[in-house]
C-alpha cells in the first residue's frame, strides 16, 4: 500500500473535501478485500465515516485489469495482489536485471512492460527468494548504506546469472563491501567499500547502481583472480565514458 496515497486521502476527508462517487470497494469471492484499501486507510486514520458502493465475489484475477489505463498499477502492486511474497523487491530485481541485459548497464534507457517483469518473476521465483533472504543475512551485518535490500538482492542474483562458477566469491565481495570487515585488510573487497564510502560521503543518495555494481564487479574479479587492487582499479568509472565492467 502506498502511504503518502493513503495519507493524502486522510487529509481530504479530515479537511471536509471527500465526495461521494463512483468508485467501489471491491472484496473477492473469499472475503478479502480486492480494492479500496488506500481508502479504508485513510478512513480509520481521519476517524471519518464515508458512504460508498461495495462490489462483492469478484475473480481473484479481476483487480488485475482494473484502472490499467488510468492508474498505470505498477508491477509491484500487481504482483502483490497475486500473492507473490517480497513483490517490491522482485520487481526492483526483474526491472533492473532486464535493463542490463538489454543495454548492459542499470543507468537510463530501457523500460520493461509490466507483463515481460510479471514473466521474469513467475519464472525465477524461488531463486529471486533464496538470494533475497541470502541479502538480508548479509546485511544483518551492515555498517553502511552502500547497498540496501533491493540493491543487495539484485547483486546477488546478477552476479550468480553471470558468473554461476564463483557464488562464494560473489557473496564475499558483498559481505566485505557492506561491513568493511574481512580476512585480509588489503582484500579487494575492502578496497572497494573505502571506494564507495567515499563516493556516497560525497554524492549521497545519488550514488548510482552502475557506481555500487561496476564497482563491485571490479572488486570480484580481482578476487577470483587472487589478486591485490588499488581504489582506481576498482572505482567505477575511473575515467570519463568507461565502458561497463564485464565479469571475468
Amino acid at each position: 500500500m502506498a502511504q503518502r496515497h493513503a495519507a493524502q486521502l486522510a487529509r481530504a476527508m479530515i479537511n471536509g473535501e471527500w465526495k461521494f462517487n463512483n468508485t467501489s470497494i471491491g472484496f473477492f469471492k473469499d472475503g478479502h478485500l480486492a480494492d479500496g484499501q488506500h481508502r479504508l486507510s485513510a478512513c480509520i486514520d481521519a476517524e471519518y465515516t464515508f458512504k460508498t458502493l461495495v462490489v462483492p465475489s469478484l475473480g481473484n484475477d479481476a483487480m488485475l485489469t482494473v484502472d490499467q489505463q488510468t492508474k498505470a498499477r505498477t508491477i509491484s502492486v500487481i504482483l502483490d495482489m497475486e500473492g507473490v511474497d517480497e513483490p517490491e523487491v522482485k520487481s526492483y530485481i526483474a526491472s533492473n536485471y532486464l535493463k542490463s541485459f538489454i543495454i548492459g548497464h542499470f543507468s537510463g534507457g530501457n523500460k520493461s512492460s509490466n507483463t515481460a517483469l510479471k514473466v521474469f518473476v513467475n519464472n525465477f521465483d524461488e531463486p529471486l527468494s533464496k538470494v533475497i533472504e541470502e541479502a538480508k543475512g548479509i546485511l544483518k551485518q551492515s555498517t553502511n548504506r552502500i547497498y540496501s535490500l533491493k540493491s543487495a538482492s539484485l547483486w546477488l542474483f546478477y552476479a550468480d546469472k553471470k558468473n554461476p562458477s564463483y557464488k562464494k566469491e560473489a557473496r564475499r565481495a558483498l559481505t566485505e563491501i557492506t561491513t568493511g570487515v574481512s580476512e585480509f585488510d588489503d582484500s579487494p573487497g575492502m578496497v572497494a567499500n573505502k571506494v564507495l564510502l567515499k563516493k556516497l560521503k560525497k554524492q549521497g543518495p545519488s550514488i548510482t547502481m552502475n557506481n555500487r555494481i561496476g564497482t563491485t564487479i571490479k572488486a570480484l574479479n580481482y578476487i577470483i583472480a587472487g589478486q591485490t587492487a588499488t581504489p582506481k582499479a576498482v572505482a567505477f568509472p575511473a575515467k570519463k565514458r568507461e565502458r561497463f565492467p564485464q565479469f571475468v
